[in-house]
């Protein structure tokens, strides 16, 4: 009896028949604990799908709320006379006049025949303002800015512009090289060679004496007018800067490139403080490393 094995060792039962044996569970195919953890990840995936929508959808009215705050308290600090907008950021408070007034407040009748009129979109603070005064040199820039990928903001600048109080005739003057705010495809302005200048160097005849073949090629060399697109390119920097910098830092910039420009050089790079200017491709490098400009 001692050798035998114990009862229901062999999987039988006290009646000598084979004891069921008793299988994995599942649920829906899987393990109970895969299933477990599947629903799981499903909650979270829906508590997410609910929760970050009417989270977004709350910051953006926080936003939008703050927007309005800061323009409401705009409008009481600085309001605008004569039809003007405020615009309204975070630490900047200005005014965007219309129909020809001008002014820190807009209280200053027109009379400037430098000014034109400029419709913005719906852009910003700014909705739809129509009439706003501007100096005549700058809306064809705005345009011209996207081909070189410089972001210029109208409202932003002559935001600035007017707390600076520039009048139309100062706008233009910031964008103005050499006498000239307007490209003007006849006119042309001296390109100086330097390393080529005493070849190119002319000697005057006496009047009415023939003038050798080399010497006229030699002349029509040096007159040579300035590429205009490298000049509008500076044009819209010098905004840039008025826009994202200063007055101050603007005029600077300006009259580096006046300098340059006025000595007939259209390429190479122009330095102003710790800003420079990138003529051959179209570039600016800022004072804390970022480009801006064509990539």
């Amino acid at each position: 009896m001692s050798q035998w094995p114990s009862l229901g060792a062999d999987g039988c039962d006290d009646n000598g028949s084979l004891r069921p044996v008793k299988s994995d569970r599942r649920i829906c195919g899987l393990p109970p604990w895969a299933f477990i953890i599947f629903v799981i990840l499903g909650l979270v995936i829906v508590t997410a799908a609910v929760v970050i929508p009417l989270q977004l959808v709350n910051l953006s009215k926080s936003q939008s709320d703050n927007d309005a705050s800061i323009l409401a308290r705009c409008k009481k600090s600085d309001p605008c006379q004569n039809g003007g907008e405020n615009v309204g950021i975070s630490g900047f408070c200005s005014c965007i006049c219309t129909n020809g007034f001008t002014g820190v407040s807009c209280e200053t009748k027109g009379g400037d025949s430098s000014c034109t009129t400029y419709d913005f979109a719906n852009q910003g603070d700014v909705k739809g303002i129509k009439n706003a005064t501007i100096g005549s040199a700058l809306p064809r820039l705005f345009t011209k800015s996207q081909s070189y990928n410089i972001t210029l903001d109208p409202s932003l600048i002559l935001g600035v512009f007017s707390r600076r109080n520039l009048s139309c005739t100062l706008q233009n003057a910031l964008v103005n090289f050499n006498g000239r705010t307007e490209p003007t495809p006849t006119s042309k302005r001296r390109r100086q060679h330097i390393l080529t200048d005493t070849a190119l160097h002319v000697v005057p005849t006496p009047t009415g004496a023939p003038v050798s073949a080399a010497s006229a090629s030699a002349a029509a060399a040096r007159e040579i007018p300035l590429v205009q697109d490298v000049v509008d390119f500076a044009r819209v920097g010098v905004l840039y800067l008025a826009q994202t910098k200063d007055i101050a830092t603007a005029e600077s910039a300006h009259e580096a490139l006046d300098g340059v420009f006025g000595r007939g050089q259209d390429f190479g790079n122009v330095t102003s403080g710790n800003i420079t200017f990138r003529l051959d491709n179209r570039r600016i490098l800022l004072d804390d490393g970022s480009v801006v400009g064509r990539v």
